[in-house]
């Protein structure tokens, strides 16, 4: 089955890998088909990040051609086994306990969202999520887009935890995905790997988000639900999530936003800044070229290595 599982993780993968290696610490910058230094190994611009063959291919001219596997693992020293449950995670991947859904690949349909949501219930104090959200320094009541749900199975540990999910729209505003995020009775997060999932069988569509209040003139824009919540919090108004530094760079903002605050993470690997910087532009672009009024700012935070959350609570 090991096998198996391989080649569905390359399926789940394939043509994503701009979104997969953003998410998982190769700078977006690296990723554009051009000439530049080697995220594994440096130099000038020994690399090119070429995806000709959708397996997320490049060529370096000293670690030799390869695919998004590898850079994965080159970036981040990690081995295969790890690296494939992180893009996993990226992609909602996960193995299924049913091997006969395995092999027949059936992927889940709409129904399944919507069953999968209508099995959580608001978040409240007294809720596992309730009781994560006030351990970051967040609210516990009225969030949109955020449910609490009481056993949520996870397929690769084959357990079951109580959980959180977060409800992923496309451009529209229709449903298309949801997060899962396992945690414990207390609220801390679950100590399983991957710690967050999407459904499997089901793409995260370019330019969705997940929706944490209404659209305004004034709205922000942040990778994690956390992340974007806390700066909520921290400049009072809307603030939705991306999920990925790659979707990040994808979003497409509401037609009645007219400014806009794009609240990046201050990684160290430089990738977050990258994605803010990418979407302001393109928006910016955008904007001059189809005579839409709009504002845009990144927002980051003061010390590197940290996000909004970090913020919020270590002033």
């Amino acid at each position: 089955m090991a096998s198996e599982a391989t080649d569905r993780t390359y399926r789940a993968a394939e043509g994503r890998w701009k979104e997969i290696l953003g998410a998982l610490g190769v700078s977006p910058k690296v990723l554009d088909g051009k000439h530049h230094p080697c995220p594994m190994c440096g130099g000038k611009d020994r690399f090119r990040f070429t995806d000709n063959l959708k397996q997320g291919n490049y060529f370096c001219s000293q670690c030799g051609a390869g695919q998004g596997m590898a850079l994965v693992m080159g970036v981040n020293g990690w081995d295969f086994r790890r690296a494939a449950q992180q893009v996993d995670a990226v992609t909602g991947n996960l193995p299924s306990t049913n091997h006969v859904q395995i092999r027949t690949a059936v992927p889940p349909t709409t129904n399944d969202l919507r069953r999968l949501w209508g099995q959580g219930e608001l978040i409240t104090e007294n809720s596992a999520a309730g009781r994560y959200l006030i351990s970051r320094g967040l609210k516990a009541e009225g969030h949109q887009s955020l449910r609490a749900i009481r056993s949520l199975r996870h397929a690769m540990t084959k357990r079951d935890f109580p959980g959180m999910l977060a409800r992923f729209v496309d451009a529209d505003g229709a449903g298309k995905q949801i997060q899962r995020l396992y945690l414990t009775e207390t609220g801390s997060k679950a100590d399983v790997t991957p710690n967050r999932t999407f459904m499997q069988g089901h793409t995260m569509p370019k330019g969705g988000a997940i929706r944490l209040g209404d659209a305004a003139e004034v709205m922000g824009i942040a990778e994690g639900v956390e992340t974007a919540l806390s700066a909520a919090q921290l400049h009072g108004m809307t603030v939705w999530a991306t999920c990925t530094a790659g979707l990040l760079m994808e979003w497409v903002p509401p037609t009645i936003a007219k400014r806009i605050l794009v609240f990046g993470d201050n990684d160290d690997s430089h990738t977050g800044q990258a994605a803010a910087h990418a979407l302001a532009k393109r928006l910016i672009h955008e904007a001059q070229r189809d005579g839409i009024q709009r504002e845009v700012d990144v927002m980051l935070p003061p010390k590197k290595g940290t996000d909004w959350n970090d913020v919020l609570t270590h002033p």
